[in-house]
């Protein structure tokens, strides 16, 4: 039975680290805690320790068996930290933890102490000189149990561990540089186990809880928050002009759109830019994707940013290499504030828009289109449609806002409105610049006006044709449809009406059998 009790104790105790660091940041704002999240139970869970057998063993030292607050089996781990219990270290029973990607841990606190451990996920590389290993810190700020879901992502890493396949041993500590050592502080530790938590159609980038320390010029608060307990407060200024992390999902494909809550104190027109980095290391500079906008409420907004807004910035390697997340307010064409403050929230990805995605709708006066007016004269859907008339002085429309990346749509639609059918000839170019050719690089349709009224238009990728060597349909700069210019003849009674602008996915067809 001692040793029953002596594994159960170990359990809880590895619960209750991973509890401590989910668990909600410090109040005060340089302190790097977390707040706790509740995690759903998985099936297939793989324990690394239950604590039901570490008593007597030599294992886990500094730790005690209790059957108090067990959250399953018989014991539990109990650690009451004193002066010669600041440090525990044990072996990992499973080395390698990368087929999962969240570490979970139940964790009881007698009281809300704010102590601050660090939880250490030793790798050991024979490369390097010094100790290498992962670590995350946890604020005991709570009382009662939390049950903890902590992602691999909020690890930081120290020198050059050898990857979560090479996990050496586990260590709770409050001697380090950061810790916080609160006499008094008693917690207990159940069921430590690791998940690989489901495809779903929310992906989860940063949740600004237990993962603030992940942010560079983040610093924690708890006075205003949009979700969970934690929110990452900003003083944008000359000295933090920018905050980052690179401590997200690398691969973004199968989402549509980015979302994440910002507070702002002030609604003063603040200009700030979202890049997404994306590294071609066959490129001198930095790619990225990026997108601009203005802050112009107070309080509490959350930002839904479809993917296909996103600026390609040179030649960023994908959708599925995106290195970091930055958001400035001042450096790359932008002057920082003299300090606006803000505060950032839950930042995730969702799936949205299934087999279709609109790219113009003409429903606001922001049509995202050059070289149209919003009109309500005409409109295949809704109230209004993109104008496009005197060729002469416009001789084409085009719009930024498409997807960069069109290797996962087949069919470019859109509905055409025309006064009269005068055989105007339209050339409809989709530009992949390449850079290592004198001339622009595109892929191309020709198009005539033959009809009157309305006409739905309906390109499959194959009817466009490639102009000198385009990059490929991974990187499409704009879309322009020209009416004069590229060898056209223009009409000059020539009056169109664009609407309903979209990508479509073909479904596969069905094999009979």
């Amino acid at each position: 039975m001692a040793a029953s009790m002596v594994h159960r104790h170990l359990c809880r105790i590895a619960w209750l680290a991973l509890t401590c660091l989910s668990c909600s940041l410090p109040t005060m704002a340089q302190e790097p805690e977390a707040t706790p999240t509740m995690a759903p139970q998985a099936e297939e869970d793989l324990i690394v320790d239950d604590f039901e057998a570490f008593a007597g063993t030599g294992a886990w030292n500094g730790f005690d068996a209790s059957d108090e607050h067990v959250t399953s089996g018989e014991w539990c781990a109990r650690w009451s930290l004193g002066p010669t219990t600041k440090t525990v270290v044990e072996t990992s029973p499973v080395t390698d933890w990368s087929e999962h990607d969240t570490l979970c841990l139940s964790c009881y606190s007698e009281q809300a102490t704010n102590a601050i451990i660090y939880l250490l996920v030793y790798s050991e590389n024979p490369e390097t000189q010094g100790i290498d290993y992962f670590y995350v810190p946890i604020l005991v700020n709570w009382e009662g149990e939390r049950e903890l879901a902590i992602p691999f992502r909020a690890f930081r890493s120290n020198r050059s561990p050898q990857g979560w396949d090479a996990v050496d041993k586990l260590s709770f500590t409050v001697e380090w540089q950061g810790c916080r050592f609160v006499e008094g502080t008693v917690l207990y530790l159940d069921r430590m186990a690791l998940r690989k938590q489901p495809a779903a159609d929310r992906l989860v980038v940063s949740d600004l809880e237990f993962d603030i320390p992940t942010w560079q010029g983040l610093q924690p608060s708890s006075s205003m928050v949009a979700v969970g307990e934690l929110s990452g407060a900003w003083l944008a200024d000359a000295q933090t002009p920018h905050i980052r992390t690179t401590a997200i999902p690398h691969d973004w494909r199968g989402y549509d759109t980015l979302r994440f809550w910002l507070f702002s104190s002030a609604a003063d027109d603040t200009e700030l830019k979202i890049l997404l980095y994306s590294d071609d290391t066959a490129t001198e500079l930095i790619d990225s994707y990026f997108y601009e906008f203005t802050v112009d409420w107070e309080g509490w907004r959350e930002l839904c940013i479809p993917k296909h807004l996103f600026r390609v910035s040179r030649q960023p390697r994908g959708w599925d290499h995106i290195d970091h997340v930055t958001i400035a307010a001042g450096g790359w064409g932008l002057t920082a504030p003299a300090g606006a403050r803000f505060y950032l929230d839950e930042m995730c990805l969702t799936r949205e828009q299934g087999d279709t995605l609109t790219v113009g709708d003409f429903e606001s006066t922001d049509t995202g289109w050059e070289g149209v007016t919003r009109s309500t004269e005409q409109a295949k859907s809704g109230e209004g449609s993109g104008k496009w008339s005197d060729l002469e002085r416009h001789p084409f429309i085009r719009t930024v806002r498409i997807p960069a990346d069109w290797t996962e749509w087949d069919v470019l639609e859109f509905s055409l409105y025309s006064e009269k059918a005068n055989g105007q000839p339209l050339l409809i170019l989709l530009y992949s610049n390449n850079p290592e050719t004198d001339k622009v690089d595109s892929y191309d349709h020709r198009l005539t006006v033959n009809w009157k009224g309305w006409k739905q238009v309906s390109l499959r990728k194959p009817e466009f044709f490639a102009v000198r060597q385009p990059l490929g349909w991974q990187r499409i700069d704009n879309m322009t449809i020209a009416g004069s210019g590229w060898g056209l003849a223009t009409k000059p009674d020539t009056v169109l009406y664009i609407d309903d602008v979209r990508l479509r996915r073909l479904k596969p067809l069905l094999e009979v059998e």
